[in-house]
């Protein structure tokens, strides 16, 4: 990926935190919760780009992927866990709520084949590899009419 892709990628990045940090109507800022950004690992294979992201707490929730112009976009929402009794938390550092991270892709993956593992907090993307059709050859007999 080219290096003018990567600064856009960045630029939109940026953009879209501002807007989640800053929110309410013009000139009259206010600041939201933040969506959590999951740290995360790309890395490819021969066959395969994989992408590892830590997402304590997700098991037997939803996760949304989505992949668009080279970007994976990963989202969901880390339900608090539901306790009995009163509590009254003193400190709190534990990301809850909703989540999204996009990551540029470094390969043309085939998104129909995607598989997913979820152990240990980490949740495993492996994205097989497409190849890119540059052209073929074809043999044609040209017959007089």
């Amino acid at each position: 990926m080219g290096s003018f892709s990567e600064f856009d990628h960045l630029h939109d990045h940026l953009e879209r935190m501002w807007d989640r940090l800053m929110g309410g109507p013009p000139g009259q800022p206010r600041f939201r919760p933040p969506m959590i950004e999951p740290q995360t690992d790309v890395y490819q294979t021969g066959d395969a780009v994989v992408v590892i992201m830590e997402i304590t707490g997700m098991r037997g929730q939803d996760v949304e992927l989505s992949i668009n112009d080279g970007l994976l976009t990963v989202r969901g929402d880390k339900q608090e866990p539901h306790h009995h009794g009163d509590r009254v938390y003193t400190q709190v550092e534990i990301g809850r709520g909703p989540f999204e991270r996009t990551v540029a892709l470094p390969a043309l993956v085939d998104g129909d084949a995607v598989s997913l593992r979820y152990e240990d907090g980490l949740l495993e993307i492996t994205l097989p590899k497409r190849q890119l059709t540059t052209g073929h050859h074809i043999k044609v007999t040209v017959k007089e009419s």
